[in-house]
């Protein structure tokens, strides 16, 4: 899940990542993400929730939800386990 209160009326976020064998992140649209804008008092809230089965190559991975066009962002790392661990 992505969210925030990116500026009103225009305001969007959005995902980067960066797998483990990149150097630079990039943008990445989630499939079948849903997308919920909530405006009130000229203040938009801007969420994005995703369900995404992370397969080995998202190993290590990071993701970033960032507000566009600003360096504003949240980061988190994906770790993958072994189906040996289940």
């Amino acid at each position: 899940k992505c969210e925030g209160s990116p500026g009103y009326p225009d305001g969007k976020m959005e995902f980067q990542i960066q797998l483990q064998n990149e150097t630079d992140f990039r943008s990445f649209e989630f499939p079948n993400a849903s997308v919920i804008d909530k405006d009130r008092n000229c203040v938009r809230k801007h969420i994005i929730s995703i369900t995404y089965a992370f397969t080995e190559e998202w190993n290590e991975a990071k993701i970033r939800c960032k507000y566009k066009h600003s360096k504003d962002f949240d980061e988190t790392s994906v770790f993958v386990l072994s189906r040996e661990c289940f």
